[in-house]
């Protein structure tokens, strides 16, 4: 996510020897905090029920260049110049977020909450309905009993909505369903007259290709 150059090949690690590790300063600490935070936020995007909601465009552009500027504000050989550098990281990666990812930022620096800059409240999203959108993928589990409880069907459909005028980014909607039907046909997956972002009871897509509905 932070650099994208792989590591050089060279003399593999014995594996009785031990990792080389030491106290971090607070401000390195927090530093990494951030860091790490965002690095499982991003893999989160491996859970279909959730990957619509991680901003992964946002952080990794908040987080661009991380591993060398990392690298670089460790080597400062005093401490306050090193603490200092590592304040900076801070501050450079919130104001790269800015306003839309200021909660997230707050939410894993809660602890130290005074590294932060002061950022504005983010606006409101106003997303126009879109006229097309790109299947990418549809998850279904039939109705089923287990230990005496009886499970609903339901289906997860995520749709890849292209940007609305003066954007770039592609965004991802995710709708869960409890179906009591679902037909589906390879053409879903290619650029299709879009459904309303809603949950609705019935939702197609140039039918037959998908239909997923309550019977």
């Amino acid at each position: 996510m932070a650099d994208a150059v792989p590591p050089r090949r060279g003399r593999s690690r014995d594996a009785r020897e031990p990792l080389p590790c030491g106290w971090l300063g607070a401000d390195a600490y927090a530093a990494a905090t951030l860091l790490r935070s965002a690095m499982v936020e991003i893999r989160g995007v491996r859970h279909s029920e959730s990957a619509a909601d991680i901003p992964v465009g946002e952080l990794a552009r908040a987080f661009a260049g991380a591993g060398g500027a990392v690298l670089a504000a460790g080597a400062e050989h005093r401490p306050r110049r090193r603490a200092a550098a590592f304040r900076g990281l801070v501050e450079s990666w919130a104001l790269r977020g800015g306003p839309d990812l200021a909660p997230w930022f707050a939410e894993a620096l809660r602890r130290r909450p005074g590294l932060l800059p002061d950022l504005p409240d983010a606006p409101p999203r106003v997303f126009p309905e879109p006229e097309s959108a790109v299947l990418r993928l549809i998850k279904y589990a039939p109705a089923y009993t287990r230990y005496d409880y009886d499970y609903e069907a339901a289906a997860l459909v995520h749709l890849a909505v292209p940007p609305p005028p003066g954007a770039t980014a592609w965004r991802l909607h995710s709708h869960t369903l409890t179906p009591g039907r679902l037909r589906l046909a390879t053409p879903a997956f290619s650029l299709t007259p879009a459904p309303p972002l809603g949950t609705p009871a019935t939702f197609a897509l140039r039918p037959p290709s998908l239909t997923v509905g309550i019977a």
